[in-house]
């Protein structure tokens, strides 16, 4: 049985007062148990131990703590595949890295994950565009080492933003299954999911094992430490 991973809440909402960061956890736990739709305001201040006006002397509306939530993990999981692109030169390298940080993301924030991939229709037209511009954004870490894969003819795929889908589509369905605590942690489930990427763009078998063998050895959570840092800096 693999050990349970912490969940860090601080780490997705690193700039707000810890009062509200106690709200939007409560939030982003109702929502992903019972959904946008079913959460009332009510219930989310009850769960914190308060009435409505706890939720109103923050937020204009439900839809504002969703909107805040989303972006927070969108923005999150983005300064962490920052560090991940940078962290190699070569294409598989890369790849493989970008795609241990992704899945990785979406095991150990199994919650956060629900929210911000399924209830993104609830968000009104501008806020929805908004987030849309930030999932590209996440697409281009994936396409960015395709597409150097595909130019120096390490890999051997044709079609570099279906292969991306297909591979992000894996990451985040890791959110609707995993449990903390199971047969594989979140960094060796990561690895695995890695190897199958490496294999969708045909690298050989004897060079996979190569490049997960290097990076089996790099914990995951040294690019998180990065992308806490690269967060503060950006403030």
């Amino acid at each position: 049985m693999g050990q349970a991973d912490a969940v860090d809440y601080e780490a997705l909402f690193p700039h707000v007062e810890p009062d509200v960061r106690t709200l939007l956890v409560a939030a982003l736990e109702l929502f992903a148990a019972l959904g946008y739709n079913a959460t009332t305001t009510r219930k989310i201040a009850k769960a914190v131990g308060k009435g409505p006006s706890a939720v109103y002397n923050r937020y204009t509306s439900k839809h504002e703590v969703l909107l805040q939530i989303v972006e927070s993990g969108h923005l999150y999981l983005l300064s962490e595949l920052a560090v991940a692109k940078t962290s190699f030169e070569l294409p598989d390298e890369t790849l493989a890295e970008v795609v241990r940080t992704h899945v990785d993301f979406h095991a150990r924030y199994t919650a956060m994950a629900r929210v911000a991939n399924y209830e993104l229709l609830n968000l009104d037209s501008r806020s929805l565009a908004r987030v849309i511009d930030l999932r590209k954004e996440i697409e281009a870490a994936f396409l960015d080492p395709i597409r150097v894969g595909q130019a120096s003819k390490e890999f051997r795929t044709a079609h570099d933003k279906t292969t991306a889908t297909c591979m992000m589509s894996m990451g985040i369905d890791v959110a609707r299954w995993y449990r903390a605590g199971g047969r594989m942690t979140s960094n060796e489930l990561a690895n695995e999911y890695a190897g199958y990427a490496l294999r969708l763009v045909g690298v050989d078998e004897q060079r996979i094992q190569q490049v997960m063998e290097s990076l089996s050895n790099r914990p995951i959570l040294a690019a998180r430490d990065g992308a806490q840092s690269a967060q503060i800096q950006e403030i």
